[in-house]
């Protein structure tokens, strides 16, 4: 199947010099899909059938590549990756393709900030779909220490030094996307990977959160189910963090209660 799609590059903060690249693929209903870190939208949702399934429902997919990642703008100084100012790039991006409100899909990083842009602008979101997330997106539940290590692992020059399981895993995956390694790092040093969710903000979106069963990323999610009463949980087995957006089973559940 073929359809038609367009590539665009919205200046979203003249100050600071930020361009976003995202693109937009059919016709329909808007659905905004967020990648996770150290990726971006054709790695984490195009380029594994996402776009396509989305299209063949009716749906306009708007795919955007966050700040530091993909074809958008990438800044080695912490402070350009504030959630907040992540939260106006996905504001900027609806606002250009008049996708108000939107559905929004957000895997691991995405999926903290698509909570905190939903909790913030619920006007801006019609329903909600969580994925990759627990406890650690929270505000109160965030590990300093592992972001810390992560970047440390981002920013060596040699990466065979890398004594940290996460620290490693984390090198590898970014390596093979051909991100700025630099600009991740600032990332996570920066005001919390990801998301920082001030869990005291009501959630009134529907939402539907999916896990993977095996998620060592993201093992606890028992303070993400008492922020979030109102959502639905649904946990998809023999599935780890990376492997979840592979799974039909998760694609299934998605776009079924985005339909």
């Amino acid at each position: 199947m073929s359809w038609e799609f367009s590539t665009h590059d919205l200046q979203t903060d003249e100050a600071e010099g930020v361009t976003i690249r995202y693109e937009v693929h059919g016709d329909g209903l808007p659905v905004m899909l967020l990648h996770g870190f150290s990726s971006s939208f054709r790695r984490n949702w195009h380029g594994v059938g996402w776009t396509q399934a989305f299209v063949e429902a009716g749906r306009k997919v708007i795919g955007p590549d966050f700040r530091g990642h993909g074809k958008s703008s990438k800044f080695h100084t912490y402070d350009a990756y504030w959630p907040s100012k992540l939260c106006r790039d996905i504001a900027a991006v609806q606002d250009a393709e008049k996708a108000v409100p939107a559905d929004i899909l957000g895997f691991s990083m995405g999926g903290g900030l698509a909570l905190q842009y939903a909790m913030l602008h619920p006007g801006r979101v019609r329903r909600l779909v969580l994925a990759g997330i627990g406890d650690k997106v929270l505000r109160t539940k965030n590990i300093p220490m592992l972001p810390s290590i992560i970047a440390q692992a981002l920013e060596t020059d040699h990466p065979e030094s890398i004594e940290s399981p996460v620290g490693r895993q984390f090198r590898s995956f970014a390596a093979k996307t051909n991100n700025d390694l630099l600009a991740l790092a600032a990332m996570m040093r920066g005001p919390g990977w990801p998301g920082r969710v001030d869990e005291r903000q009501p959630l009134t979106v529907p939402t539907r959160v999916i896990l993977a069963e095996n998620d060592t990323f993201m093992p606890e999610t028992e303070r993400l189910r008492e922020a979030l009463p109102s959502a639905e949980f649904v946990t998809v087995p023999g599935t780890d963090h990376l492997s979840l957006v592979l799974s039909p089973e998760f694609k299934r559940l998605a776009t079924g209660f985005l339909s």
